[in-house]
């Protein structure tokens, strides 16, 4: 069940009640001066943080998406008013993947007739406001995680709203996305929302792979299948999968996201170098069977050419997309 966690407020320095002359905000100030904390929001902080590049790189994720969700907290905490939380904002609520960085700016929903705007770090987004599409959010709220995924499908290109869908398919209906969207067929948006979620697949595993196969589409290669089963070399295991495959071409692309041999729960108890060790006998199977492998990481999702480039070497014969798709893609 996708249901958010506590909001992180252990780290937030409340500082409200000492911002008129006293002793106790001057040393505030003096602090924020010498860079040993930061301002969230006015009259809240947070003692300053090292660059998450000097933590593990398997930490870093959790970290970056907390950090975001503690500048979402400080947001609520000053608004006089009540505050939803939506879009990106709400995908790092609920835990579901979003392809690039956590941006700068909190999303937050409004009415369509509020008269917000976006400004200093918030972007409001307007719409209706069904209290059906809501969930607490400790004592804030955020849409729930049908609506986020409609809003983020309206919002953000196929590339990173598809990694979203992928991830959130795993447990939500795509007829309940559907339904949220088609109750406003005439936002803008909404038919390329829809062939987002059309084209959507929970058998992707990780936000790469959804990104890949988005970028595949858009270069008109054929669409691979997902999760091929092969009899497994290794002793004690019956099969492997494989990311993408072309079994007419004899083809297979994996995606090799770090993930795959620094993350505690994917490596499953192994050392790095053993799972590195089982993908090169898996790899050696799959070329024995006749079939050429390609692999690519997020620099390549990241960055479209050094993709095609992979595909093109790997033999994926690529038609530059359907122009019939151009409107909602």
């Amino acid at each position: 069940m996708l249901t958010p966690s506590a909001p992180p407020l252990d780290r937030i320095i409340d500082g409200r009640s000492s911002l008129n002359g006293t002793a106790e905000s001057r040393a505030l100030s003096r602090r924020v001066a010498r860079g040993e904390t930061e301002r969230l929001r006015h009259g809240l902080f947070r003692d300053a943080l090292p660059p998450v590049t000097q933590l593990p790189w398997e930490h870093r994720p959790a970290e970056l998406r907390r950090r975001y969700l503690e500048k979402a907290a400080a947001v609520a905490l000053t608004r006089r008013s009540t505050v939803v939380f939506s879009h990106r904002t709400a995908l790092a609520i609920l835990g579901l993947p979003f392809l690039p960085p956590w941006p700068d700016e909190v999303d937050i929903l409004e009415e369509r007739d509020s008269p917000r705007r976006s400004k200093r770090g918030i972007r409001v987004h307007f719409g209706d406001l069904d209290a059906d599409d809501l969930m607490p959010w400790g004592e804030f709220w955020v849409t729930r995680p049908e609506r986020t995924l409609a809003d983020i499908a309206r919002s953000l290109m196929p590339v990173f709203a598809v990694p979203a869908l992928d991830a959130g398919l795993v447990e939500l209906s795509r007829d309940g996305i559907r339904a949220i969207l088609e109750r406003e067929p005439n936002v803008k948006n909404t038919q390329r929302a829809l062939a987002a979620l059309d084209f959507a697949d929970p058998r992707s595993e990780s936000p790469g792979e959804s990104g890949s196969r988005v970028l595949m589409h858009l270069f008109g290669a054929p669409p691979p299948e997902l999760q091929t089963r092969h009899p497994s070399p290794i002793r004690g295991r019956r099969y492997f999968r494989t990311d993408f495959e072309w079994p007419e071409l004899k083809k297979i692309g994996e995606f090799d996201g770090r993930e795959k041999f620094l993350k505690d729960e994917l490596l499953g108890g192994k050392s790095p170098g053993q799972a590195v060790y089982e993908e090169k006998l898996r790899e050696d199977a799959r070329r024995r069977e006749g079939n050429d492998v390609g692999r690519w990481g997020m620099h390549a999702v990241r960055r479209p050419a050094d993709l095609r480039t992979a595909l093109g070497a790997l033999g994926i014969p690529m038609t530059r997309g359907n122009r019939a798709l151009s409107v909602l893609w």
